[in-house]
């Protein structure tokens, strides 16, 4: 196999030769294949500093700037000199903080090269792996790593790396893939929310005041459980019950006539979505598919009382035996308040 070499000095130890198979590491076991040599802020970044541990490197902002960001290069790349990644198909790491900060921007590249960047990425005291596949055209990359933030904070980052394999998927994984990861084909679930919302829309707001103590963002990137995005919804007090519909046709199923066109979904047996809750002891009163209607072909299924826990779980809903010729209402939630995250969404066969 052709080998290219990346002459990547461990500040002054022995020089390394990797093949294209083989994983390019950046951070392991406390060793640094490169430096925050290039540093930008308010005043330069000179409130960034890096301290190399037994088998993490911390980084440490000491807010004396209003914002600051750092970028890590190769040790031999020298002011101008780039590396060819193309060989490579994914950039993963591991980050970890106690002072749980939102960091800015966090991933690979900078301005002038092909980048990745999570934006308003929180972080947590456990260990998050991030998963971000690489774009096309990565010949002439300097920045391995690159961060910007606006916090005060000190964090880890650890097992920092270019490769070719695909981390297995568990709870402590975020995914940015340019397709979802594992999506299913078609032919095996009809998705209601991947990357956005694919069939219906969250449409039908109902409650005290109209769903007025809702705030739904449907491009969350705050760990979503696949993908780059998930969907958080924030309620507050404004209303002492609220529900949302995701709805085909982006309106009330009573005001459709017989010749709206609507999906049939007989085929699916069950509807699948994951959840997790950042409010502690979050109880979802009730969560369903469907709806009762004297011109459409949709019967209606709900559960009731799911504990929602801070990391990501599956559920499903039973679809056998109910009528779903055409299908206007994909999905109802009666919230509570606080903040409630879902993420793959879909119909499965």
């Amino acid at each position: 196999m052709h080998k290219i070499k990346l002459l990547l000095s461990l500040f002054g130890c022995s020089i390394l030769n990797f093949t294209v198979a083989q994983d390019l590491i950046i951070v392991d076991n406390g060793q640094i294949n490169g430096k925050f040599s290039e540093k930008i802020g308010a005043k330069d970044g000179f409130s960034i500093s890096t301290s190399n541990e037994k088998d993490f490197l911390n980084i440490k902002l000491s807010g004396e700037e209003s914002w600051a960001g750092a970028y890590l290069i190769p040790n031999t790349l020298g002011d101008t000199a780039t590396m060819d990644l193309s060989g490579y198909k994914y950039f993963v790491f591991k980050i970890r903080s106690n002072d749980v900060p939102v960091i800015e921007k966090i991933g690979f590249g900078k301005g002038g090269e092909k980048s990745e960047i999570m934006r308003n990425f929180v972080v947590s005291s456990n260990w998050k792996k991030i998963v971000m596949e690489l774009p096309p055209g990565m010949t002439k990359q300097r920045a391995l790593f690159s961060l910007i933030t606006v916090k005060k904070a000190s964090f880890d980052i650890a097992e920092v790396r270019y490769t070719n394999n695909l981390p297995k998927a568990d709870e402590n994984t975020t995914f940015l893939m340019s397709s979802p990861y594992n999506k299913l084909s078609n032919t095996a679930a009809n998705y209601v929310y991947s990357e956005g919302f694919e069939t219906g829309a969250p449409s039908g707001y109902s409650g005290e005041k109209n769903g007025l103590s809702m705030a739904i963002d449907d491009k969350c990137m705050e760990s979503p459980f696949m993908g780059r995005y998930c969907i958080k919804i924030n309620v507050d007090d404004k209303e002492t019950w609220r529900a949302l519909f995701v709805q085909v046709s982006g309106k009330w199923t009573t005001e459709l006539n017989k010749n709206t066109k609507l999906p049939d979904l007989s085929a699916y047996k069950k509807l699948v979505f994951y959840a997790k809750s950042t409010t502690k002891d979050y109880l979802l009163p009730e969560v369903g598919f469907g709806g009762k209607s004297n011109v459409f072909s949709q019967e209606q299924r709900n559960i009731v009382f799911l504990d929602i826990s801070n990391k990501w779980q599956r559920f499903e809903i039973d679809l056998r035996g109910l009528e779903k010729k055409s299908v206007n209402d994909v999905m109802m939630l009666v919230l509570r308040e606080g903040t409630l995250f879902l993420d793959e969404i879909r119909f499965e066969k």
